[in-house]
């Protein structure tokens, strides 16, 4: 086990994009993110996650807890 010591703020500096999309009558979001322009293949799409309508009420019930939206 390690122990840290200290921290220290660093901005990610990432991109992110977003789809809508359809299947089956159902509606999707998908979220792609985007490596940083100093890695080895600039800009490669590192992660995609997709939400239905469930888990993005799941999201948009925590973000509500966690920030102070009108």
């Amino acid at each position: 086990m390690a122990l840290i010591k200290s921290f220290e703020h660093k901005s990610i500096g990432i991109d992110a994009t977003y789809t809508k999309f359809e299947r089956d009558g159902r509606k999707f979001i998908q979220v792609d993110s985007y490596g940083r322009a100093e890695r080895e293949i600039p800009c490669k799409k590192s992660q995609t996650f997709q939400l239905d309508e469930k888990s993005a009420r799941e999201l948009f019930d925590i973000l509500r807890d966690c920030f102070p939206f009108r």
